[in-house]
């Protein structure tokens, strides 16, 4: 699901069936889109909450900076939220 070294996620295209053939979709592969879902969504709450990445502690830093999070696209952060939630929501225009 999770690359333990890059922490990149397996990129949807390698599932069989998830993509191109929805109605042979396996439980294996339901069950691995449901924790990818799960666990990035869990990964952006902990950075909003406590500003840590899956419960680890941050490296000391310096009390003076910020930790800020910029949106570079909306339509990029409506989708992704619609793929966590694994419901299409209206868009907001």
């Amino acid at each position: 699901m999770e690359c333990p070294l890059c922490k990149t996620f397996r990129p949807l295209e390698t599932f069989d069936n998830i993509l191109h053939r929805p109605e042979k979709v396996a439980i294996d592969e339901i069950e691995a889109l449901k924790l990818r879902r799960k666990i990035e969504k869990q990964i952006i709450l902990d950075l909003e909450l406590n500003g840590e990445e899956g419960g680890k502690k941050p490296a000391k830093k310096d009390p003076k900076v910020k930790d800020y999070w910029y949106m570079i696209s909306s339509d990029w952060l409506f989708k992704w939220k619609c793929f966590v939630t694994n419901k299409i929501s209206k868009a907001v225009n």
